[in-house]
């Protein structure tokens, strides 16, 4: 019976070592079930684990540790989370160009070289792609007109717009994968999910960001520019309504920027301590009347944020641009 007993022992505590964090219940069912021929009952492990857990007194639990296990509490479940890292952009970038919601192939080829022209002027030593450069209608999950661009022609168009780009403004590029390059990423989970782990089967390896020197930023995560933050807009919920820059402020509550809305706005309002806050949205250098939705309020726009490197503060300069033409 001793024998017995203290093979009964050993199984519970293999057990408990094993799987220290599930309830005693749960891990007392598992074990009688599955070792049902060394076991009287249910009961009887369930007795078991209290009594190796320290769960039964503290006479029982003095027992325990005198006999050399020593028995875990119970703790809280690992959390799978991930934080989120906030991209920081530079100090060395103290002129940021900003352009937002390009959507090769389906450009404005004369409110394109205007922006770019413009950012020129301004001497940017820094270039910030912000979301949605490419469209990827062919793997968008809205109804798709078969007449469309294939993908292959889509990221060709991205490679003449890269090496004209860095020709054109010859500084960092910073590319902000927007809710359009997510629609790439998206089908791919759903359509290939095997395939994800290969190492050619990911965004920056298709749009070979390495070989132009493109940095990447990740679809949910924020970029400060000194005591600035910009954002796609995706990252929240809602349409940004008839007034993008102040539908951001009461999201955000700092100053901050976005695009995705195609749509020029600025909202500046002061708390009671007297700070200051301004929140923009850019406007967009697609096509102002796309077959989905040929009646609309875009704006076409791009615009350079300058910041001091030492203190962080800034100023953000939209331009605007009617039929090819820059109105800063």
């Amino acid at each position: 019976m001793a024998g017995k007993t203290k093979i009964q022992g050993k199984v519970v505590i293999n057990y408990l070592e094993k799987f220290p964090t599930v309830a005693t219940r749960a891990i007392a069912r598992k074990i009688y079930n599955e070792n049902i021929q060394l076991f009287t009952s249910y009961d009887a492990v369930r007795n078991a684990v209290k009594y190796y857990r320290g769960a039964l007194g503290d006479k029982k639990r003095e027992q325990v540790q005198r006999k050399g296990f020593q028995f875990q509490t119970p703790q809280p479940p690992v959390s799978y989370a991930e934080k989120r890292e906030d991209f920081i952009m530079p100090k060395g970038v103290t002129r940021l160009g900003i352009l937002s919601d390009i959507h090769l192939p389906y450009h404005d080829e004369a409110a394109l070289i205007a922006a770019v022209n413009h950012l020129k002027d301004q001497k940017v030593n820094g270039l910030l792609l912000n979301g949605d450069t490419l469209d990827f209608h062919g793997v968008s999950f809205h109804e798709k007109d078969p007449r469309a661009r294939k993908i292959s022609e889509e990221i060709e168009t991205w490679k003449q717009f890269i090496a004209w780009i860095k020709h054109e403004l010859n500084c960092p590029i910073y590319f902000k994968i927007g809710n359009h390059e997510q629609r790439l990423v998206r089908y791919m989970q759903v359509k290939a999910p095997e395939l994800l782990d290969l190492p050619n089967f990911n965004l920056s390896e298709i749009l070979e960001f390495g070989k132009h020197g493109v940095i990447e930023i990740g679809s949910l995560q924020r970029i400060k520019a000194g005591k600035f933050t910009i954002y796609h807009g995706h990252e929240f919920k809602g349409s940004g309504g008839v007034y993008p820059a102040r539908w951001l402020a009461l999201k955000s509550r700092i100053s901050s920027a976005v695009g995705h809305f195609h749509k020029e706005s600025q909202f500046t309002w002061k708390n009671s301590d007297g700070t200051d806050y301004v929140c923009y949205s850019f406007g967009c250098l697609c096509d102002l009347s796309p077959d989905y939705l040929p009646e609309n309020d875009w704006t076409q726009g791009c615009a350079v944020l300058h910041i001091d490197a030492k203190t962080g503060e800034y100023v953000m300069k939209q331009a605007r641009i009617v039929n090819g033409k820059v109105y800063a």
